[in-house]
């Protein structure tokens, strides 16, 4: 998520996945945002859900805070959550999948 403008007290800010522009994703004039929250998300799911052949997806190197400042962020996993590497700068989350057949 980038910082696209700021005016007063408003900001808008984009997204992508990193190689996927058509995910790009604008949202104008919000308030600050002040929570983190990293979420892998599935709908209509079952035991025969097509997730990958893999026990977890990794979510790495992530950052938060602005170039200069690294923000003071300790995370809290839920789920199948594990948190590799804690805080703003180059933090490490596995989300795992769920057993097949549960």
């Amino acid at each position: 998520m980038t910082l696209a403008a700021q005016n007063n007290r408003l900001f808008s800010c984009t997204t992508e996945f990193d190689g996927y522009p058509s995910t790009q994703l604008t949202a104008e004039n919000l308030p600050a945002l002040v929570e983190c929250v990293l979420t892998l998300e599935s709908y209509r799911t079952g035991p025969t859900a097509p997730y990958p052949k893999v026990p977890f997806t990794e979510f790495s190197a992530i950052s938060v805070g602005s170039d200069a400042v690294a923000a003071k962020v300790r995370w809290a996993a839920s789920g199948g959550a594990v948190i590799k590497k804690d805080g703003g700068t180059d933090a490490c989350v596995d989300v795992a999948y769920p057993v097949t057949g549960t």
